[in-house]
């Protein structure tokens, strides 16, 4: 059982990311691998329920963040 908890909770954030990336590119990474993580997250939570409102909340705001640091790396 431990295993599969392991499995389901190892976060994609907590990964290696290449090192010849640069800083911009993995801060960018990082990014979205919290946000594939919140997704995660959210599809395992009830959807009509105050944590889920909360991480939802969660996920639209590192979004944004992403969306608008995309767009500075672009100019």
């Amino acid at each position: 059982m431990l295993d599969e908890l392991d499995r389901v909770y190892k976060l994609r954030q907590d990964m290696e990311r290449s090192e010849d990336l640069e800083s911009e590119e993995r801060a960018l990474s990082n990014l979205m691998a919290q946000e594939y993580d919140n997704l995660k997250l959210l599809s395992a939570i009830p959807e009509h329920s105050d944590l889920y409102d909360f991480k939802l909340a969660q996920y639209k705001k590192i979004s944004d963040v992403r969306a608008k640091a995309e767009l500075v790396l672009q100019d």
